[in-house]
């Protein structure tokens, strides 16, 4: 999504007694909070006009154009709060661990739906396997996962990953 720009201030002006005093032009960006389609600074061009009496001054005001290149400072991401961590479960314990989904990294441009689903589904169960969260309440939580281990299943110590999953419309969230 283009950026929006702002400029302050929109007009100038210059006097017979402060014509060469400089003046600032500040072009601030709004943050958009959307991960941009496009993987380079966004450009835009501000053009200016002179309005003035003088004659010879409006001959030579020419090259109105100034290039403003935004960055986009937003990624796509899921936000977990057991990203990389361990979360230990003991055999048949009805409570198991929660994983807690805290929202997504950036307003996404549609809603977006996470499946999580155990490495080992016949020994690790995941509840809800689906959420889905909002375009319009993206940066807040999701209700927590449980994560619990099935009764008499195991022969040992064993491992599984919990992988959270995006499906949308909004490409840069879908497969994520």
């Amino acid at each position: 999504t283009p950026a929006s720009l702002h400029v302050a201030p929109r007009n100038l002006t210059f006097a017979p007694a402060t014509w060469s005093t400089p003046q600032t032009v500040v072009v601030r960006a709004n943050d958009d909070d959307v991960d941009s389609a496009a993987s380079e600074p966004e450009a835009f061009t501000l053009t200016y006009a002179v309005a003035t009496t003088d004659t010879v001054f409006r001959g030579k005001a020419t090259d109105l154009v100034v290039v403003v290149r935004v960055l986009d400072n937003d990624t796509a991401a899921i936000r977990l709060n057991h990203s990389g961590e361990v979360l230990a479960l003991t055999e048949g314990d009805a409570q198991g661990a929660t994983m807690g989904i805290l929202g997504l990294a950036s307003r996404p441009l549609a809603n977006v739906t996470l499946r999580v689903t155990s490495s080992l589904p016949q020994l690790i169960t995941v509840s809800p396997a689906v959420l889905t969260v909002v375009r319009g309440a993206w940066n807040q939580a999701t209700p927590t996962v449980q994560v619990r281990a099935l009764v008499g299943k195991y022969g040992g110590q064993v491992s599984s990953s919990i992988t959270v999953t995006a499906e949308s419309a909004d490409p840069k969230y879908n497969g994520l």
